[in-house]
């Protein structure tokens, strides 16, 4: 379904630069940091940019949120009874409610800018699978 929630990414390369300048830099001491490469993504086009990178023909398979929804719902019983589902409230939750919090401390505190962008690296990451 569709979904306008938008979450931050951001690539292995930067999160270790990130990692660098923390270790670098006494100004990140005890400060905990939400870190990305400053674009908050749409879910719908992280699939649509993956299934046109995988794949020539972009077949789009339609569930109902309704369905997910209730999905999520058994998947919460069900962990309650020791059964682990790939869907829950909390997966569900991360779909369709809106993630992504853009924070520039980070970069104020380091002057990190990220080098890449999530959505222009999938073709690579599916070129290797």
């Amino acid at each position: 379904p569709r979904s306008e929630s938008r979450i931050l990414m951001i690539s292995v390369k930067d999160l270790c630069r990130c990692i660098e300048k923390c270790i670098s830099n006494p100004a990140t001491d005890n400060k905990t940091y939400v870190v990305s490469d400053g674009i908050p993504y749409n879910i719908n086009e992280i699939e649509l940019t993956a299934r046109q990178a995988f794949s020539k023909t972009v077949e789009h398979l339609v569930c109902p949120r309704l369905l997910l929804f209730s999905a999520s719902k058994l998947g919460d019983l069900l962990i309650k009874a020791g059964i682990g589902l790939p869907i829950n409230s909390r997966i569900y939750n991360m779909l369709f409610n809106n993630t992504a919090h853009l924070s520039n401390e980070f970069e104020k505190d380091t002057g990190f800018k990220a080098s890449t962008n999530f959505l222009s690296e999938i073709p690579s990451i599916f070129s290797e699978i």
